[in-house]
């Protein structure tokens, strides 16, 4: 039995000295799968950690995660000067994610600031480079260049750009008012010019229908009969056809 005892007491020894040095000299982890992690030990980068388990045997050691999902970033309410010296008042949203964790962590101090300042000049030049009106008509083909110009920042940071859209441009109200009149008169324009075209073709059809009726005398008879037809149906009318003052003579 005082054998049994001491082999209890070493084993329970073991177990308290190694559940100590597991807890002292033990780390363990799991990454997700949207997850990238940065291992560090004393402060000095050692290797990236991909989803799944970790065990790390040893001190000092630390682990940034990073999430890789898509995430949006919206660059609000950015008021910019166009070409023609215009203002106008700009909302952008980019949508990106990490695509190299450790590039995204220590390129800049702030890697997500520093794209949301990339995205806010490459607005600004964008705007400054067209005028108000074509402004107006390219909003939806501005992301695409934008994308564009913020490529190579993008790339710098480890971040990948999915898409960057114009989603908001209000221009200054004086300048709402003159383009919502720019605007009524045009479509004023357009009808005025959709009515001449209109009248242009009723008159060219009436032209070639009289030279038709000139060729053709009966046809012209034709159409008389046709036109008392339909203007007479289901009311029981009667007709009178020819000069009515023949009519009048043989009558009195």
């Amino acid at each position: 039995m005082e054998y049994i005892a001491i082999i209890v007491g070493i084993v329970v020894v073991v177990s308290v000295v190694a559940g100590v040095i597991a807890t002292r000299y033990l780390t363990e982890l799991t990454l997700w799968e949207r997850e990238a992690g940065l291992l560090f030990r004393h402060g000095k980068f050692e290797r990236e950690l991909g989803a799944g388990r970790h065990r790390l045997w040893g001190a000092g050691y630390e682990v940034l995660r990073f999430d890789t999902r898509w995430r949006e970033l919206q660059v609000a309410g950015q008021e910019m000067l166009t070409a023609d010296r215009a203002t106008v008042r700009l909302t952008a949203v980019a949508v990106y994610r990490i695509a190299e964790a450790r590039l995204f962590h220590s390129v800049a101090e702030d890697a997500t600031r520093v794209l949301y300042t990339a995205v806010q000049l490459a607005l600004r030049d964008l705007a400054g480079a067209e005028g108000t009106e074509a402004l107006i008509e390219r909003k939806a083909d501005l992301g695409a260049s934008l994308v564009e110009r913020l490529a190579g920042t993008a790339g710098e940071l480890g971040v990948e750009l999915r898409e960057v859209a114009v989603r908001d441009l209000t221009l200054g109200g004086d300048l709402k008012r003159s383009f919502a009149a720019v605007v009524q008169a045009r479509a004023e324009s357009q009808a005025a010019v959709e009515k001449a075209r209109g009248e242009s073709a009723a008159i060219r059809t009436l032209a070639n229908a009289a030279r038709s009726f000139e060729a053709n005398p009966h046809l012209l008879q034709l159409r008389y009969l046709q036109v008392l037809e339909d203007k007479g149906a289901g009311y029981g009318s009667t007709f009178v056809l020819g000069d009515p003052s023949d009519w009048l003579r043989k009558n009195t």
